[in-house]
């Protein structure tokens, strides 16, 4: 797979919890409409830390991300569709080989 989105790196997918920041650039959205997408009942709130900051688990992220996948909005606010379904399979430990900027990985 070819990743367009420079963020979806191994770094970010080793991590064991994810922030928002994390969260909004994995689908190209800025933090204002994961928030939106909170209030609204589209995502599940994840917890939050001693600081008041949002944490997403592996499980939280995942769980999120297919929430917006399997959503009938999901084709008017994601483009990169098999992008997040590649970060979804990796938080679930699948592990398969992929192509960044002509780098095979596997």
């Amino acid at each position: 797979m070819i990743m367009e989105n420079p963020y979806i790196t191994e770094n970010l997918l080793a991590k064991k919890y994810f922030d928002i920041e994390d969260f909004a650039r994995i689908v190209n959205k800025d933090q204002r409409t994961i928030r939106s997408w909170e209030i609204e009942g589209n995502i599940k709130k994840p917890p939050k830390d001693s600081r008041n900051w949002r944490r997403y688990s592996r499980d939280d992220l995942a769980e999120c991300l297919e929430t917006i996948l399997n959503h009938p909005w999901k084709r008017k606010v994601i483009k990169n569709e098999q992008e997040i379904q590649y970060v979804i399979d990796r938080l679930h430990g699948k592990v398969y080989r992929y192509t960044i900027s002509g780098i095979n990985f596997d």
